[in-house]
């Protein structure tokens, strides 16, 4: 069994634009943008009845990747696991192979794309494989392709035009800051510091934000957002799990850790003076074979 670590991935990438087939046709509703108490998101619905597909496209604020949401009666179905899959931007030739998380919501299949918009991210990953697999965790994001292509071993690959779309991540990131900047407001009791807090000794971090064992046991995987408030002498004085995907326990175990282990660079203010500031980041927990 080998292991693989990912922290702070900055993704900056460009993918070429392509037709694609099998495209499914979104009903006449635009992109709805809408916000929940800890995330921004766009929904849209495409095609009808057992060719049904919901669209979330859901946003945490600065550093933390993108959730695409997909659920609908004709995805894989599974329970809580990691599956393959070809994912690109843009149509079937951007796609690549890549590692999505499977599950369910509301009673019907739902899969999980983890991915990277073109700013720097806070993302920590346990992920355990038995193969050596090149594949994307995170799938890095095209803001000017009008196309998402998704194509899993055991269906019909799935094509759900987007349209032009780029102001909508525009207006999404935008509704993201701005709550960013609100809870941050909530926790700290002052507007964004000069400098951000940094994380220290991440390798070893992320060793302490362990894997919980029964869930590596039963080979559950999730992704877990939190906000953690550090304080002026760069420990962990709160944390809030912002969203957890399917297994509560992952959110639990990765605050009580990170508030024992992690330590921070403090965040600093105009005049240089250390203050307490929030800090975001995304953890991914993982183990598959292929």
């Amino acid at each position: 069994m080998s292991f693989r670590f990912i922290a702070a991935l900055p993704c900056i990438v460009a993918l070429a634009m392509t037709g694609a087939a099998h495209a499914q046709t979104p009903l006449a509703n635009p992109w709805r943008l809408a916000q929940a108490s800890q995330s921004c998101f766009l929904q849209r619905t495409y095609g009808s009845g057992a060719g049904k597909v919901d669209l979330l496209i859901q946003s945490f604020g600065p550093t933390s990747p993108y959730h695409f949401i997909l659920r609908g009666p004709g995805l894989p179905s599974d329970k809580d696991r990691a599956r393959p899959a070809r994912v690109g931007f843009g149509g079937e030739d951007a796609a690549r192979d890549s590692v999505v998380l499977v599950g369910s919501a509301g009673g019907q299949p739902m899969v999980l794309i983890t991915v990277a918009p073109p700013r720097p991210l806070t993302l920590m990953s346990w992920i355990y494989t038995y193969t050596a697999v090149k594949a994307d965790f995170v799938v890095p994001l095209d803001k000017q392709a009008e196309e998402l292509f998704v194509d899993f071993p055991d269906k019909d690959p799935i094509t759900l035009p987007l349209g032009p779309i780029s102001s909508e991540y525009d207006a999404l990131d935008a509704c993201a800051d701005k709550l960013a900047e609100s809870s941050a407001l909530a926790a700290t009791g002052h507007g964004p510091a000069a400098s951000a807090p940094v994380l220290l000794h991440d390798k070893e971090t992320i060793w302490h934000v362990s894997y919980p064992p029964n869930l590596l046991l039963n080979r559950i995987n999730g992704l877990v957002e939190l906000r953690l408030t550090v304080d002026e002498k760069g420990r962990v004085r709160d944390c809030l799990i912002q969203n957890v995907t399917w297994v509560q326990q992952f959110g639990d175990d990765a605050c009580r850790k990170f508030k024992e282990e992690a330590r921070f660079e403090p965040a600093r203010n105009a005049a240089g003076q250390e203050v307490p500031a929030a800090f975001r980041v995304a953890v991914m927990y993982i183990i598959y074979n292929w």
